[in-house]
Formats: structure tokens, sequence, C-alpha cells
């Protein structure tokens, strides 16, 4: 029975495919042929719509070059690669090649993740500077019964001896939410200290709109958040959470959530894997992409060329 079904899915895409003129996609074909065309296969309407926008974005050398692809071939390639019956079990294929080859290097990538985490914890700069949420301030016009500002009091204290200057970030959330995929909020104080300080930041828009009728009490009950020193002055000597040199792509991966955005953070690991682990490492669906526009260029050499020149 199935060999019947694919018999007649065949006989279906030959037929569709024949009805089709074999001449040169440079010229238009004749309306009434054209509405003929659509007629017997609907979805013609659409390839011939692409088809056209395409050409008019050749140059006059591109047209001359691929003069000699025609419609029925161009539309084979195109039935061909949308054919499920046919590129399913290709992908597959190529997806089981792509994990004997690639597939220990996602485990390869979370070991080079954990490797960097603890590097950055074992040189993190917040070593030297404990910083605590003491307090929301609010400050109000004067005149009228309105917020003019909110504001953050934090309680800085030295670890580690005086601090000349520093620069941190503050990620705060709803106890619902993970912390650390928080926005985060810049803050700078430029005066030496070597006792515990409690200093004041306003908080920008976005905060201020959902903490301006949240009391203290309230926001630690509901609220977590987080410090980060990305920059300190200490004994005349400057230093910087960029010292560290950590990998871009460890970066990015660390700063996307991988339960509110798989594909992207997955995007993000493969693009470490490339960096981190090994240059010729391809991710699943570049593996199995470049397998099948491999096969189309053996299968439709001067179709697929004509596909790629057009992007």
């Amino acid at each position: 029975m199935k060999k019947i079904v694919f018999a007649l899915l065949a006989c279906a895409l030959f037929c569709s495919c024949n009805s089709v003129p074999n001449q040169s996609i440079m010229e238009p074909i004749d309306y009434k042929e054209l509405g003929d065309i659509i007629k017997k296969d609907s979805t013609f309407a659409f390839f011939y719509f692409w088809l056209q926008g395409d050409i008019e974005g050749l140059s006059d050398i591109d047209k001359a070059r691929f003069k000699d692809v025609t419609y029925r071939k161009l539309y084979s390639l195109f039935k061909f690669s949308n054919d499920t019956t046919k590129i399913k079990p290709l992908k597959e294929k190529w997806t089981n090649e792509w994990n004997e080859i690639y597939g220990g290097y996602g485990a390869k990538g979370d070991s080079a993740v954990n490797y960097w985490i603890k590097y950055k914890e074992e040189h993190s700069l917040s070593k030297n500077v404990k910083i605590e949420f003491v307090s929301l301030d609010k400050t109000y016009y004067r005149y009228i019964n309105a917020i003019e500002s909110v504001n953050f009091a934090f309680r800085l204290t030295p670890l580690q001896g005086g601090v000349e200057q520093i620069r941190f970030n503050y990620r705060c959330a709803p106890k619902i939410n993970d912390v650390k995929y928080a926005e985060a909020h810049n803050c700078i104080y430029t005066k030496p200290f070597d006792s515990p300080i409690v200093r004041y930041w306003e908080a920008d828009y976005s905060d201020r709109s959902r903490l301006e009728n949240v009391s203290t009490d309230e926001f630690i009950r509901d609220y977590n958040i987080v410090f980060e020193v990305t920059e300190m002055r200490k004994d005349g000597v400057n230093y910087s959470i960029d010292d560290l040199n950590i990998p871009v792509s460890v970066v990015a991966l660390l700063e996307t959530d991988s339960v509110k955005n798989p594909y992207l953070y997955n995007i993000k690991k493969e693009t470490l894997i490339k960096e981190v682990v090994s240059a010729d490492y391809k991710g699943c669906s570049e593996f199995v992409s470049e397998q099948l526009s491999s096969l189309l260029r053996k299968k439709f050499p001067n179709e697929y060329e004509f596909v790629e020149r057009a992007k």
C-alpha cells in the first residue's frame, strides 16, 4: 500500500512539473498558459510571483548567465525541496550523521561554560566589596502629591581595605522570576571609602514605574536583588571585569534564559562551542542545511546557482 501511495505522489509531482513550460525563465509565460498551469497546480502561482521579483533584481549580465534555466527545471527544484516525503527521511538521516560526528560537543560546551563560571567567581571583584540593599526612598514633588523619583539605598562595605572608586551593576526581579536574567543597572561611586557607607542611586524609569508603590518591606518580601562589581580603583590601580578576558560567547550564553528562550539559547551555545571548543564544529541545523544544499547543487546545478544568486 505504501508503495502505491509513494508512486501516486511521484506521479503527481511529475505531472505537475511536466505541465510547466520548458522555456527560459527570462521569458514571461503567456497569461492564458499561466492561468492553465495555476488551475492544475495552485502552488505555481506563488513560485511564479517569487521568481518574477527575483528576475527583476538581476543585472543584464546575470540574466544572460541564467538564460538556459527553464521554468520546468527550476520548478522541479522548488517542488523537490518542499516535498516532505523525500526531504524528511533525508533530514533524519543527516541528523543521525550529525549526532555521530558532533553529538558529544554539547557536553564539551557545558564543561567550558562551567569552567568560566568558576573562573569568574574565583576572580570576582565583588570579593573586595560587599553590597547590600538597605531601603527604597521616595521623593515627592513639592506642590503635588506625586512621586518625583524612586531611589535605592545600598550599603557598601569594603572587605579588603579601602576602595577609591567603584562601578557595579544591580539586577532586581520579582521572586517568581530568575533574577540573573533581569536587566542590569549601572551605579558609580567615585569617592574613597574604607568603612561601610550607605549611598543612594535613582532607579531608572522601568524600575520606578513598578516600585513607586512598593515599600521597603514589600520589596524585601517580594523581590530578589543581586550585585556585581564591574570596575574598581584600589591602591591606585584600576581593575575591571574585562580583564578576565571571558569569551564573548560565554558572556552572551550566560545572559540568555534557556527556559524562556530555548531557541536563542541553543544558537548562542553553538556559537560558544565554535569559539571555545572547536572552530570546525557545526550545529545540527547548519549541518543538515549544508547536506541539503549539496544534494540540490548536484541534482539541479544551474537552477541551484540561480537561486543562490537571486537571494
